[in-house]
């Protein structure tokens, strides 16, 4: 429980200093998107109407998110294959290193360095299986 009030804290105050930063830069702090409401145990869900249809869908897709993600890694291989050591317009010198992606945006395919590596989020549980 202590650890629970300590880290109440420390959101409280991280969200006390980007309010501050934010009325510090004159600009509105921004409306959150959503919120976490909480959970319901897998065996409560699988009762509800509809789980089974949705097991399967997102099973489907899950299969087709990791083929299309195995045919990405592939293209983008083969871009860092083409352009390594060699220096683009843009400055950017490709090495085995580098980061390389791209995007399909309309009627061109964006290729982009990544300069950082994405962090990972924290989660917490709250429990609703009583609700149901």
């Amino acid at each position: 429980m202590r650890f629970d009030n300590a880290f109440a804290i420390h959101i409280a105050y991280t969200t006390y200093r980007i309010r501050k930063v934010a009325v510090m830069a004159n600009e509105p702090f921004p409306d959150p998107k959503s919120r976490k409401v909480g959970t319901i145990s897998l065996l409560t869900a699988k009762k509800m109407k509809g789980w089974d249809d949705y097991v399967a869908k997102s099973l489907a897709f899950t299969k087709a998110k990791h083929e299309m993600e195995d045919a990405k890694d592939a293209v983008k291989e083969a871009l860092k294959v083409a352009l390594k050591g060699k220096s683009l317009p843009s400055g950017v010198r490709v090495q085995d290193d580098t980061n390389i992606d791209f995007i399909v945006a309309g009627h061109e395919v964006r290729v982009i360095e990544h300069m950082q590596k994405k962090g990972g989020r924290t989660r917490t549980n709250d429990d609703l299986s009583a609700f149901f």
